[in-house]
């Protein structure tokens, strides 16, 4: 049971799931930057369409960029959830080792 949780685990490392969505927010940030120079000619240009546009725009991906860091803060925790669930299964095994010793 401990080897297959500890598989699982390995495999939920690997797919390396924080990187990939980091780099999405990394981009949307990038892109927020941008955002906010275009904001700004059009604000000095009295052009309030395209400033509101872009305004719409930057809350957009703020709601992105929360939600993402919400996924990985929950996808986190849910490794450290298995790494407990894989040390007490070791614990009960140890136990159990020890009691069939002393038998």
């Amino acid at each position: 049971m401990v080897k297959d949780l500890k598989q699982i685990k390995e495999s939920f490392e690997i797919a390396d799931i924080s990187n990939k969505i980091q780099a999405v927010i990394d981009y949307v940030c990038d892109e927020q930057e941008g955002l906010e120079e275009l904001r700004d000619y059009y604000r000095e240009n009295n052009q309030v369409v395209g400033e509101k546009q872009t305004n719409d725009n930057m809350k957009s991906n703020f709601i992105i960029v929360s939600t993402l860091l919400s996924v990985i803060r929950d996808y986190e925790n849910e490794l450290n959830d298995i790494d407990i669930v894989i040390e007490k299964a070791s614990s009960d095994m140890n136990s159990l080792a020890t009691k069939s010793d002393n038998a």
